[in-house]
């Protein structure tokens, strides 16, 4: 692969990245469901108690174990991080591939502490894939030998209620008063309609 190859392949994936950052900032501030999911991922107190409660559990000092929302604390941990790190890689990305107008306007050492920058988000990003989400999603013990709800985005009822009991709860909850009339059809959760 010559060196233009690389930079235009570079590039061409940058801009895909961009463009489907904006798509999905666009998506959470203006659809309903996209305002859902990102209530549902914002960081609570309860990911603080969550994160007790499971190395409790992971040390056998308590029988039970947590109860997670629709996202648990590592989910939205991971959620932000990608959130960050894509800011983080777009924003100095975009200084090192005009550095000349970003020169015009900015101190030269802005561009060499860009460089670095995007460099070690880059290993940082890749380590993040490769040890925390393979991990999850491959080698985890119950996920072995892959949890393929990346492929179809759905994952079975047992597998979703043994993980997020606490919403798979508060679904079920919504049914029951969906089918006895006390719940208005306008106001259906969702994620309820998905599994309903």
């Amino acid at each position: 692969m010559s060196e233009t190859v690389r930079q235009n392949t570079h590039r061409v994936s940058a801009v895909i990245m961009i463009v489907l950052s904006l798509y999905h900032v666009f998506y959470l501030a203006f659809t309903t469901r996209g305002r859902d999911v990102l209530k549902e991922l914002l960081p609570s107190f309860k990911d603080i108690t969550d994160v007790r409660d499971n190395i409790s559990y992971y040390l056998r000092l308590t029988k039970k174990h947590p109860e997670f929302e629709r996202y648990d604390y590592a989910e939205k941990a991971e959620y932000w991080a990608l959130i960050w790190g894509t800011f983080v890689m777009a924003l100095t990305g975009l200084i090192l591939w005009f550095p000349t107008m970003v020169g015009d306007w900015a101190p030269v050492w802005l561009i060499k502490v860009s460089e670095t920058i995007h460099f070690m988000e880059a290993i940082l990003a890749t380590l993040a894939i490769i040890v925390w989400h393979w991990f999850f999603v491959i080698y985890r013990p119950s996920e072995y030998p892959m949890n393929f709800t990346w492929t179809d985005g759905q994952m079975t009822l047992e597998h979703y209620r043994h993980h997020h009991e606490a919403h798979f709860r508060r679904i079920i909850l919504e049914w029951f008063e969906f089918n006895s009339d006390k719940h208005p059809r306008k106001k259906i959760n969702k994620l309820y309609k998905t599994f309903c």
